[in-house]
């Protein structure tokens, strides 16, 4: 497999986190399941193979399919895929708030969603992927997609919220919900609503899936690491609140989850 990965100057920077394109990947088992990992990408697939996806688990036996190109936003809970053959994918990780400012859609209608691009973006999103296919390099591919993000976000009210707001609440840290609210000059409730808009879930969710992904790497630097020095890493209270939150977002202990074979912290496998 190979991986072409490019991060955006500014301004575009400040909505799109990266951009990335991987050739050849195949999974080693029969389904992937993705832990939500903080990210709302726009995916389109240079392969022509459709993909199989359940939103619900896999005890639902929900599956859904798409093909040429796909959104999804920001999930509190694991999305599962049949695992990719010989796949080609190129992809853009957005911001928190970066989907929204694409789209012009609150993001909480994206929410724990695979959405086909094409009900959202229409004939255009179908051009961009013919002229991605027509590229022959990463850098050509890089040129039309910045160009396309640009095109949508330019016709966005880009000063509706101020950036900064969101730099801090991305890593809320010991700052108070109440602190920054009033730093912005908004009620605590206007802001919340202003944050479900524009990122699709509430402050406290998005830090707690942020303390999860933090996690993530820690058990994986270690596979007997201390669950309770992880737990006062992360900022959980104590051990039994830290399995409890982790099992809410992944559906598994985190013991269970440094055993699970994975290609990435976040892309776990099985049959």
């Amino acid at each position: 497999m190979q991986i072409d990965f490019h991060i955006p100057e500014y301004p575009l920077r400040k909505y799109v986190k990266s951009i990335f394109c991987y050739r050849g990947y195949s999974g080693g088992k029969k389904y992937e399941m993705i832990i939500p990992d903080c990210a709302q990408q726009l995916i389109i697939e240079l392969d022509g193979n459709s993909r199989i996806f359940n939103e619900f688990g896999l005890a639902e036996r929900s599956f859904g399919k798409v093909r040429c190109s796909w959104i999804y936003g920001l999930f509190s809970r694991p999305l599962t895929y049949v695992s990719e053959k010989n796949a080609t994918t190129m992809c853009v990780q957005f911001e928190p708030h970066g989907l929204y400012m694409f789209s012009g859609i609150p993001a909480m209608e994206f929410s724990n969603k695979v959405i086909e691009s094409e009900l959202l973006l229409g004939s255009s999103i179908q051009l961009l992927r013919e002229q991605l296919l027509a590229s022959t390099s990463f850098d050509q591919r890089v040129f039309l997609m910045e160009a396309y993000l640009n095109s949508f976000i330019n016709k966005q009210n880009t000063e509706a919220l101020p950036f900064d707001v969101f730099l801090r609440y991305q890593y809320f840290g010991r700052n108070t919900l109440k602190k920054i609210s009033e730093d912005c000059g908004w009620s605590q409730r206007h802001f919340i609503s202003l944050f479900h808009q524009y990122i699709g879930t509430t402050p406290k969710k998005l830090q707690n899936l942020q303390k999860i992904n933090q996690s993530l790497g820690l058990l994986n630097e270690s596979k007997s690491g201390d669950m309770t020095g992880i737990a006062a890493i992360c900022g959980f209270f104590d051990q039994s609140h830290f399995i409890k939150n982790f099992k809410s977002v992944t559906g598994m202990t985190p013991r269970e989850y440094r055993i699970t074979v994975k290609n990435y912290p976040n892309v776990l496998e099985f049959d």
